[in-house]
């Protein structure tokens, strides 16, 4: 084995296991939603944040934006 330096040399490195759970919890986390089968991501928008952006959309993203909403609101 090669020697490696680190950047924070006294910091644990994790095993395999805490590794292998990471991957599968952010697989979960990511997982296609069954209803649309789209990512579902866990981070949240601020709807302010979300209307002021809708100001920079062209009418064909607006158009498309619409069909979604549509979809989800179907479900």
């Amino acid at each position: 084995m090669s020697k490696r330096s680190s950047h924070e040399p006294r910091a644990k490195v994790m095993g395999a296991g805490d590794v292998w759970d990471d991957a599968r919890r952010l697989a979960e986390a990511f997982a296609p939603r069954p209803a649309t089968g789209e990512p579902d991501s866990p981070h949240r928008i601020p709807l302010p944040a979300l209307l002021a952006a809708l100001d920079d959309l062209n009418h064909e993203e607006l158009v498309m934006l619409q069909q979604r909403l549509q979809q989800r609101l179907a479900v």
